[in-house]
């Protein structure tokens, strides 16, 4: 047992003082960095704004969407696998996002706009360079709006927009 301890305080104190230095141990609130900045100018869109972002961003960028900027995010690598054990229609729509995305990494704006038609995020959260609109971009964080006449056309026929995360829909 002590041995595991002390795996966790070596473990812990790799990362906290070589990977990331720059991230505090604890901290009351996130910190001033480029990815909070925009997570600031999201929660001033409106309520109900659904955004696509990398799974991964909360343990990348240091702070979680829903957190930081109160909006729901298409899928996040920590928290929605997790609920995903407590029903399979949450599985299922968790599984089907895995696969509806990919390696969020190789995204192209065609894939994106994909996504959009058939999930409606409002924005595209990301620190890569897409041939998409530009709506805000914080240092190296740029926020796209998908194609709008994905969001004309639903509009236009009626059919109700699909919310961002059926898993947060869930609970």
């Amino acid at each position: 047992m002590a041995l595991v301890a002390l795996a966790a305080v070596m473990r812990g104190g790799y990362v906290g003082f070589i990977e990331h230095p720059e991230r505090q141990v604890v901290a009351l609130r996130p910190a001033e960095i480029d990815w909070t900045r925009l997570m600031e100018w999201v929660v001033q869109t409106p309520p109900g704004t659904h955004l696509l972002a990398d799974p991964a961003h909360a343990w990348r960028h240091g702070a979680s969407v829903r957190a930081t900027s109160q909006r729901d995010v298409f899928l996040e690598e920590v928290k929605d696998p997790a609920l995903a054990i407590y029903s399979k229609a949450v599985a299922q729509h968790v599984l089907d996002r895995l696969h509806d995305l990919g390696e969020f990494g190789t995204l192209t704006a065609e894939r994106a706009t994909v996504l959009a038609d058939k999930y409606d995020p409002h924005y595209l959260l990301t620190d890569r360079s897409f041939e998409l609109p530009l709506a805000h971009q914080v240092g190296p964080f740029r926020a796209y709006r998908p194609p709008a006449s994905v969001h004309t056309a639903r509009r236009r026929s009626g059919r109700p927009a699909l919310a961002a995360n059926a898993v947060s829909c869930l609970f």
